[in-house]
């Protein structure tokens, strides 16, 4: 045998072993991180926007409260994850909060331009332990009964509330279908409201047929019973909700252990059956809440969006930037806008991509 022949038998266990790695090499390669930008539209008051953030795309989801094919959901400027009080998905987020401390002034002068630098540099290293990542849970939303638009603050009739009576004073479910306004712009407080409630005397009874009461918040008498529709000032337990003029809040009377649990919109007021079902009443006007606030107020500057900082009754991006956790993949993402080319309200774009 001649030694270009042993020189050749030699050489084949490498070559063999260097086919096998680079097969290994091509089967454990990691995946492509997605990334883009897409604007969905979410101007419905009642129904919800789902997004999968793995293809970037808009899905249909029948029922949320048990589908695993979103990760994300907007209603105009409402921001839900799948997992918690919210979905089965277990999905969780956390704040970078990266502009909680920029004034109107400079939220004012953000763009999607001069905010992308910023976006584009977080990465791996920004990923917190994973106890910090939360679910969706109940929180108050005090301003949870308006919707915002070019016109200013609007009763939500959609927004539905079970609540629970102080003591032995059973359960009511109620909505706001109408306000008045004392002035304009940012000097408007709230003159009156147009309460629908119905009441329900035990646990194990039927809600009466809906009623009416329009509460005077103007002149002082700025609460409610929503047993006997009695409207006047706050004393003692016999009131459930309250209505601040000034900051158009909603204040359950919690010192007589007064709550409330938020409905899904797609739940209608006039198909309610009961209001003693919800698996808890929040001791305040509860909405659902998580990594990405929802409220547009502006003592909670970690949202993705604030109200009228212009008095021009507009809604202006944060660029606050969130990372969603979903099974082992964590995404960064950031809301860019509210409105669509044409200025129509509800149509947020979101900036999102893979960094693990």
């Amino acid at each position: 045998m001649s030694c270009f022949d042993l020189r050749y038998r030699a050489l084949l266990p490498l070559a063999a072993a260097l086919v096998v790695a680079g097969c290994e090499g091509e089967t454990t390669a990691p995946p492509q991180l997605v990334s883009g930008q897409v604007e969905i539209d979410a101007s419905s008051n009642t129904a919800y926007t789902f997004l999968n953030l793995a293809s970037g795309q808009v899905v249909t989801v029948a029922n949320p409260g048990t589908s695993q094919e979103w990760d994300l959901a907007m209603r105009r400027f409402e921001v839900r994850l799948n997992g918690g009080v919210s979905g089965p998905n277990n999905v969780t987020g956390f704040n970078l909060a990266n502009n909680a401390g920029a004034t109107p002034a400079q939220v004012l002068a953000f763009t999607p331009d001069n905010q992308k630098p910023a976006f584009d540099a977080v990465g791996v290293a920004q990923i917190p332990a994973a106890a910090q990542f939360v679910a969706e849970a109940l929180a108050a939303n005090p301003l949870g009964w308006l919707s915002f638009g070019a016109q200013g603050p609007v009763a939500n009739a959609n927004a539905v509330w079970k609540l629970k009576r102080s003591g032995s004073g059973g359960y009511s479910a109620f909505h706001v279908t109408a306000l008045t306004l004392n002035g304009s712009g940012q000097s408007a407080t709230l003159g009156s409201v147009t309460v629908e409630w119905r009441y329900q005397s035990t646990a194990g009874g039927a809600l009466n047929p809906k009623q009416q009461s329009v509460v005077n918040v103007a002149s002082g008498n700025n609460v409610v019973n929503l047993s006997t529709g009695v409207t006047g000032t706050a004393a003692g337990c016999d009131w459930d909700i309250q209505f601040g003029a000034q900051d158009f809040s909603i204040t359950p009377n919690t010192s007589c252990a007064v709550g409330t649990f938020p409905l899904d919109a797609t739940q209608a007021f006039d198909a309610l059956a009961t209001a003693s079902d919800a698996p808890q009443y929040g001791a305040f006007l509860a909405g659902r809440t998580g990594a990405v606030p929802y409220t547009t107020a502006l003592d909670n500057p970690n949202g993705p969006f604030l109200y009228n900082l212009a008095g021009d009754n507009r809604l202006s991006p944060t660029f606050n930037i969130y990372l969603i956790k979903v099974g082992t993949a964590v995404y960064k993402f950031q809301l860019i806008n509210y409105y669509s080319a044409t200025g129509t309200s509800g149509h947020p774009t979101i900036r999102y991509a893979q960094i693990q």
